[in-house]
């Protein structure tokens, strides 16, 4: 069989069980068809696998402990190694230094990084890669309905809570109007108003137009929390100033020492406690109103 007729041969394959698993639900269907390894990242052990989606393939990393009945974190880093300099795009977009994931393992309880298509060695495996879907189409709809697919696949109903960094921040708050599972969102240092920040650096005025909208306020009730750092010269707060304006319900924290990648591993214990405050004072309010 020819190698194009085998790769599509993969794709309908991957598309059928994905849309089965969507109809089914996941958890009707036994085990799962992908194979968690053990891996140690920093002294911590994590369960790593691949997880199929109706667009791409998406490495998750899951620290399987108990939720207590708590929300589990999804991580979502930047944009990570896309280009090696202007013009030229990178062969792995694999982020040199995963902060989203080093955030993630400060977490007590369940947390899981989902990271971004064809990261993490895909971008060789999986033969829908190309450069386009880091650089241009980076928050694309393609690129976003396939999170959005993986983590259906992945959690069934589990309530979770978005956390993003950086072009994370962008993919985590498109895919928190979509997902009715998820109670929360933080976002820190996002590029949040893509067309400003695109015009900002002058890049190309596609990377905009190719990426899926982004609602504010969204459609549903969830806490919403965005961190900005005041020394960011790469996303600064007043570039997404105007399109938060327009989301009253959202809290958002600009942190005096902060710049783009320093020292949000060091802030984090700050924020995830405000966001905790956030979630319990949203709870005692839906109560309220639902009592009236």
């Amino acid at each position: 069989m020819a190698l194009p007729a085998v790769r599509m041969l993969v794709k309908l394959l991957v598309v059928g069980w994905v849309i089965g698993c969507t109809q089914m639900g996941c958890s009707q269907m036994g085990q799962p068809p992908w194979q968690a390894k053990t891996v140690t990242y920093s002294g911590v052990e994590l369960d790593k696998q691949v997880v199929p989606s109706a667009h791409f393939q998406h490495v998750v990393f899951d620290n399987r402990r108990a939720s207590a009945q708590q929300p589990t974190w999804v991580f979502i880093d930047g944009d990570g190694n896309a280009w090696l300099r202007d013009g030229l795009a990178s062969e792995d977009p694999t982020p040199v230094d995963p902060l989203a994931l080093r955030l993630m393992l400060q977490v007590s309880g369940r947390a899981v990084y989902l990271a971004r298509p064809c990261a993490f060695d895909l971008a060789r495996s999986d033969p829908r890669c190309s450069a386009q879907v880091w650089t241009v189409d980076r928050y694309s709809e393609e690129v976003v309905e396939s999170m959005r697919s993986a983590l259906v696949t992945y959690f069934a109903d589990d309530q979770i809570v978005l956390a993003g960094f950086s072009g994370g921040a962008v993919l985590a708050t498109q895919l928190a109007d979509r997902l009715d599972s998820v109670v929360g969102l933080v976002t820190i240092a996002g590029n949040l108003d893509v067309a400003r920040w695109a015009e900002h650096h002058g890049y190309s005025a596609a990377l905009a137009a190719r990426s899926a909208p982004l609602r504010l306020p969204p459609k549903r009730q969830f806490v919403r929390l965005h961190v900005f750092g005041a020394e960011d010269d790469n996303a600064p707060f007043e570039l997404s100033a105007e399109l938060l304006a327009g989301d009253p319900g959202a809290r958002v924290r600009v942190f005096a020492t902060a710049d783009h990648d320093c020292c949000w591993a060091e802030l984090w214990p700050r924020i995830s406690a405000e966001f905790q405050q956030l979630m319990e004072a949203a709870s005692l309010t839906w109560v309220s109103s639902a009592v009236r």
